[in-house]
C-alpha cells in the first residue's frame, strides 16, 4: 500500500509540474548510502526541491520587517472587537492596538481569533510529533531531507521524514503518532526506535528525545484558505499547511490585496473561505 501511494502521488506531482521521477533502490544507495536500500520498494528523487530551518527563516522575515519599518509588538491576544472609528481593537498581554486592517495569520489559533469577529474557519485537528537525536557523524549525505511510507495495521499508510537540522542534528517527523490527552505514549517511542532503526543501520541505538505535541494548521479541505472575509470588513485571512513552502508565493499574492482591499488575485480564487459555503465547488479531488 505505501509503494502505491507513493507511485499515485509522484504521478499526481509530475501531473502538476513538479520536477519528481522514480529512481531505483541502487541509485538511492549511490546518493545516500548510510541508508538501507534493501526495504526500498519505489524511491523518487524530487530534485529541485530543499529543506530549511523553519524556526530561523521565520526569525529572519521578523528582522527584515523590522529593518522596513514594521513595528513588531510580540504578545498573546486575548480580544479582538469592532471600534467606534470602524476599525478592530486588538488586546494583547502586551498592550493594546489599533488598525483599519486585520491580517488573520495565527495558524491553529486562527478559528479562535476568527471567531470573535464572526467568522467561521473551518479547521481539522492535525497532530505531528518531531523526535531528535544527536549521531555521531552525518546520516544523510546528499539530499535535504527523505521521506518514507510505511504501512501500519493499526493506521494504514503513514508519512515519516528524516532531515539534519543546522546543528547537525537529526529529526524525525512522523504524520500520525499515538497520544493520549495530548502527551506522547510508550508506544509511539517504542515505534520511533523501530522506525529510525528500519531506515538506517546508523541510527539504531541513538537516545531519542521527542518533542510535545504539536498541531499543523490544516483547513478542512487540506488547502490554504487565503483572502478577505464576507463576514467582517477589512479582515483578511491566511491559513495554510504547509506555511512554510507556500508562504513566498501566498505573501507576494496576499500583500497585493491587501493593497488593494479586494480579493483582486484570480490565483487565489480557489481558496477563499466561501467555498465552504453551500454551492461553492470544491477542488480537493483535483489537487
Amino acid at each position: 500500500k505505501s509503494a502505491k501511494y507513493l507511485q499515485d502521488s509522484v504521478v499526481r506531482l509530475q501531473e502538476h509540474g513538479h520536477d519528481i521521477r522514480e529512481i531505483s533502490a541502487e541509485d538511492l544507495y549511490e546518493m545516500e548510502p548510510k541508508l538501507k536500500p534493501d526495504s526500498v520498494q519505489f524511491a523518487a528523487l524530487a530534485s529541485d526541491e530543499m529543506v530549511v530551518d523553519s524556526g530561523r527563516v521565520a526569525s529572519r522575515c521578523l528582522e527584515v520587517a523590522q529593518e522596513k519599518g514594521v513595528s513588531l509588538v510580540l504578545g498573546k491576544v486575548s480580544e479582538i472587537s469592532r471600534n467606534a472609528s470602524g476599525g478592530y481593537t486588538i488586546i494583547t498581554s502586551e498592550g493594546t492596538a489599533n488598525c483599519d486592517l486585520l491580517v488573520l495569520a495565527a495558524g491553529t489559533g486562527t478559528p479562535l481569533l476568527a471567531s470573535k469577529l464572526g467568522i467561521d474557519v473551518p479547521m481539522v485537528d492535525s497532530p505531528g510529533i518531531l523526535a531528535r537525536a544527536s549521531p555521531p557523524e552525518s546520516v544523510l549525505q546528499s539530499t535535504g531531507m527523505v521521506q518514507w511510507y510505511s504501512s501500519l495495521p493499526d493506521k494504514g499508510v503513514v508519512s515519516y521524514h528524516l532531515k539534519h537540522d543546522a546543528s547537525g542534528d537529526l529529526v524525525f517527523g512522523e504524520g500520525d503518532g499515538l497520544f493520549v490527552n495530548g502527551k506522547v505514549t510508550d508506544a509511539f517511542t517504542e515505534r520511533q526506535h523501530a522506525q529510525w532503526g528500519e531506515c538506517s543501520n546508523y541510527l539504531k541505538g541513538l537516545d531519542i528525545k521527542v518533542d510535545p505535541l504539536w498541531f499543523r494548521p490544516v483547513p478542512l479541505d487540506g488547502l490554504p484558505i487565503v483572502g478577505f472575509s464576507r463576514e467582517a470588513d477589512n479582515v483578511y485571512l491566511a491559513v495554510t499547511h504547509s506555511g512554510i513552502t507556500l508562504a513566498p508565493l501566498i505573501a507576494k499574492l496576499a500583500a497585493q490585496e491587501v493593497k488593494s482591499r479586494t480579493n483582486s488575485e484570480p490565483h487565489l480564487d480557489p481558496f477563499r473561505i466561501e467555498r465552504f459555503h453551500s454551492g461553492f465547488p470544491s477542488l480537493r479531488t483535483n489537487l
